[in-house]
C-alpha cells in the first residue's frame, strides 16, 4: 500500500467512526446529572443560578469538591460544555472517541510507520463491542466526561512510560517531559478513583520493568508518579466524598454483596478480552518453546496493563455503588494488552494476513448489526423525549407551571444513554425532577399516573 493510499485509508476509517458515533450523540438528549451541571454548584437551593461563563467553573467546582466529590477534572469539562448548545459537545465527544482509538494503537505499537488501517479498524470494532455500558460511558455527557475523556487523559499520561519501556525516548526530551508530566500527573491522579489509582500502579510497574531489565529510570517518570499521587490524594480527600457516601468499616455481608457484584460485572465486561489474552499468552509460550517465567519476562509490558486493569476493578470494592461503566479503564488496558500480544504473534510467526482480514471483516459485520439495533433504539428514545419537551413547552405556553409529561419507555439497550440513568418519576420532589424543572424554568415536573410503574 502506497503512502498516500495508506493515509487516505486511515482518514476514511476515522471519518466513518466519527460519523457513526456523532449520529448517536446527536440522538442523545441530556440525561440525569447533565441538568444539574448547567447550574453553579452551591450549597444553597434558594439562589440557584445558571452558569454565566467559564469564569464560574473554578468556584463552582470548588463547591463541588466540598459538597459532592473530587472528580473536578471530569466535571469541569461537563460544566464547560454545559455553557454551549449540546451540538458542540456532540461533535467534540465524537472526536475524542476517535482519538481514544488512536491512543490505544499508540500504546499497542509505538512505531506509527508500521501502522495498518486494518488494525485500526479492529481497535475501533473492539471498542464498540467491549466498552461497558456504551451509552453511559460514551454518549451520556456526564458519563462520557468521567470515563471516555478521562481514559484519553490517563492514556496520554502513560504514553511516555510505554515508549521508554522500549528504549525509544531520547535523553534530550527528558527536560521537556518533566515539565509536561508534572501538570499531567496532577490531572491524571485527580480523574477518577479507580482510573487514577490504576495509572499510578501501572507507572510503578513500568519502573519495575526498567529496574528488572536494567533500563535507566528517567527523572520525569518519578515526577509523573509523585504528582499523580498528589492528584489522587486530592481526589479522595474531597470533603464531599464523606458527605454523600458512608465511609468506614465494611460489614461482612456488605463486602460479600460487593464482591458478587464485582464478579458479575467483571464476567460481562472483561471475560472475553481476558480469555483472549490468556490464549495469546499460551500461544506465544508454546510457539517460542520457552518456560512460563521466560514468557512472563517477554510479555512483561502487556501483563502490566492487565494487572493495572485488574487493580482498577479491585478497588471498586470500596465503593457502595458499583456501575458497569467503571470497567472502562480495565477494558482499555485489556485492548492494549491483547493488541501487543497479537502484533507480537504476527511479527514472529507466519500468520496469513488473509485470515486476519477475514476475521476482522466478520467482527466488523457483527458491529454493524449491533450498531443498527442500537441506532433504532436510541432514535426511538430520542423521539419520545422530544415528545416530553413538546409537552413541557405547550404547557408553559398555556400558563401551567406544574408540568406533567408522558414518560418515555424504558430501554435495556446498553448503547442507549437512558438505559442506566435516572429519569422522571411520579415524585415531583425527586432530585432529577427538581433539576429538570429548573432547567425548563417551571415549578415542578412529573409524569402521568399511568406511566408510573411503581
Amino acid at each position: 500500500m502506497t503512502g498516500r493510499k495508506k493515509i487516505f485509508s486511515f482518514i476514511a476509517v476515522m471519518v466513518i467512526v466519527f460519523a457513526g458515533v456523532c449520529a448517536l450523540n446527536f440522538l442523545t438528549h441530556y440525561a440525569s446529572d447533565d441538568y444539574r451541571y448547567h447550574f453553579f454548584y452551591s450549597s444553597s437551593q434558594d439562589n440557584i443560578r445558571w452558569l454565566s461563563g467559564i469564569g464560574d467553573i473554578p468556584l463552582s467546582m470548588w463547591n463541588h469538591y466540598n459538597l459532592w466529590g473530587g472528580r473536578i477534572v471530569a466535571h469541569s469539562i461537563v460544566q464547560f460544555f454545559a455553557l454551549f448548545d449540546k451540538s458542540v459537545f456532540n461533535i467534540f465527544n465524537s472526536l475524542i472517541y476517535v482519538v481514544l482509538g488512536l491512543i490505544l494503537y499508540l500504546h499497542i505499537d509505538r512505531d506509527v510507520k508500521k501502522w495498518k488501517p486494518l488494525f485500526l479498524i479492529l481497535i475501533y470494532a473492539l471498542m464498540w463491542l467491549w466498552i461497558p455500558q456504551f451509552g453511559t460511558s460514551v454518549l451520556w455527557m456526564s458519563g462520557s466526561c468521567n470515563y471516555l475523556w478521562m481514559s484519553v487523559l490517563l492514556l496520554l499520561f502513560l504514553l511516555p512510560y510505554r515508549s521508554h519501556a522500549e528504549r525509544q525516548n531520547k535523553g534530550k526530551w527528558n527536560g521537556i517531559l518533566t515539565v509536561v508530566m508534572i501538570p499531567l500527573g496532577l490531572l491524571s491522579g485527580c480523574t477518577n478513583e479507580n482510573g487514577g489509582g490504576a495509572v499510578i500502579f501501572l507507572g510503578i510497574l513500568f519502573i519495575g520493568i526498567w529496574v528488572w531489565k536494567k533500563i535507566k529510570i528517567p527523572f520525569w517518570s518519578i515526577a509523573g508518579i509523585l504528582t499523580a499521587c498528589l492528584g489522587f490524594l486530592f481526589l479522595i480527600a474531597a470533603p464531599g466524598n464523606g458527605k454523600r457516601e458512608s465511609i468506614g468499616m465494611i460489614e461482612f455481608g456488605e463486602l460479600l454483596r460487593r464482591l458478587r457484584e464485582l464478579a458479575g460485572f467483571s464476567y460481562h465486561a472483561v471475560f472475553i478480552p481476558g480469555v483472549i489474552f490468556i490464549l495469546l499468552f499460551c500461544y506465544i509460550k508454546a510457539r517460542k518453546k520457552i518456560t512460563f517465567w521466560q514468557c512472563v519476562r517477554e510479555c512483561a509490558v502487556p501483563i502490566s496493563y492487565v494487572l493495572a486493569g485488574a487493580a482498577s476493578v479491585a478497588v471498586l470494592v470500596m465503593s457502595p455503588i458499583i456501575a458497569a461503566r467503571s470497567w472502562m479503564f480495565a477494558v482499555c488496558f485489556l485492548i492494549i494488552a491483547d493488541g501487543i500480544l497479537f502484533l507480537d504473534i504476527l511479527q514472529n510467526f507466519e500468520w496469513s494476513m488473509t485470515t486476519v482480514k477475514r476475521g476482522t471483516a466478520c467482527v466488523v459485520i457483527v458491529c454493524f448489526g449491533i450498531y443498527g439495533a442500537a441506532f433504532l433504539d436510541i432514535r426511538d428514545t430520542y423521539r419520545q423525549i422530544n415528545r416530553e419537551i413538546r409537552e413541557i413547552e405547550e404547557q408553559k405556553e398555556a400558563g401551567i407551571s406544574d408540568i406533567t409529561v408522558t414518560k418515555f419507555e424504558a430501554t435495556e439497550n446498553p448503547y442507549n444513554a437512558f438505559s442506566k440513568t435516572r429519569d422522571l418519576s411520579w415524585d415531583r420532589e425527586d432530585t432529577f425532577n427538581v433539576w429538570m424543572a429548573r432547567f425548563y424554568d417551571v415549578d415542578t415536573i412529573g409524569i402521568y399516573a399511568e406511566d408510573n410503574e411503581e
